[in-house]
């Protein structure tokens, strides 16, 4: 049953009157607001008029009614109903969206959480792996993009000094291993593929021989081309392998 926006009432009928027909509509809550007008030929003096008030009653009109003015009446009891029910829909509506966003502010929150738990473990694992991972440009001087952290256990620099300048990692290559380098990294452009082993120098002064390999992959603006690598610290597998050429020896 729909709701109504106002009932029009006769006080004078058989069996139930309109008092206790107003007792009624009251009683239950879905018509407890409806406003009620009471009509009547009858019931003309003060104490009716005031009975019918204290029912509930917002407005009493005597027969013969005037139609103009008893339409003027319920049309203004409409328009009240519907900017009130307009105004339910427009709080419903505002509620929907301040729950909408709330919802939508704790997923993001939520995600947010879960990415930085992610990227921990990850950076985790990649910090307890014996092996750099990083990305550069594949042209020359192949600038540092990304360097994981356990760059710091061999080298002695983090990744942001690694990231200083464009030229940082290839100016520390031991001058005679230069050329193999560049000939050797630039060789990923044309094969997809590279593999290069050098002498490196470390913060602390010393040289240490690095196995660097990786693949050619395309860059984020689908035209600038990025090396994905790993870097393997090489330098106790050198020195024994010295060590066995000068025991033949």
């Amino acid at each position: 049953v729909d709701d109504f926006a106002v009932i029009l009432l006769d006080l004078h009928m058989p069996g139930m009157d309109g008092y206790e027909t107003a007792e009624l509509i009251r009683s239950r809550k879905r018509s407890r607001q409806t406003p009620i007008v009471f009509v009547t030929a009858i019931f003309r003096d003060e104490a009716h008029v005031f009975q019918a008030y204290s029912a509930g009653a917002v407005d009493v009109v005597f027969k013969p009614a005037d139609p103009f003015i008893l339409r003027a009446k319920v049309t203004v009891l409409v328009d009240l109903y519907l900017k009130n029910e307009e105004a339910k829909r427009q709080a419903t509506y505002r509620q929907w969206l301040l729950d909408e966003n709330a919802r939508v502010q704790a997923e993001k929150a939520a995600t947010e959480r879960a990415l930085r738990r992610t990227e921990a473990r990850q950076e985790a694992i990649l910090r307890s792996l014996p092996v750099v991972f990083h990305s550069r440009k594949a042209e020359p001087p192949f600038e540092t993009q990304f360097v994981s952290e356990s760059i710091f256990d061999i080298t002695g620099f983090t990744p942001q000094e690694m990231q200083s300048t464009p030229d940082f990692g290839l100016s520390r290559v031991h001058p005679e291993d230069v050329q193999a380098v560049i000939d050797r990294v630039s060789m990923a452009s044309r094969t997809g593929a590279y593999e290069v082993e050098f002498r490196w120098l470390c913060k602390d002064g010393q040289y240490r021989y690095l196995q660097d390999q990786g693949v050619l992959a395309p860059g984020e603006d689908g035209e600038a081309r990025e090396i994905f690598g790993v870097i393997l610290d090489s330098t106790d597998r050198r020195q024994l392998e010295e060590q066995l050429t000068q025991a033949r020896k």
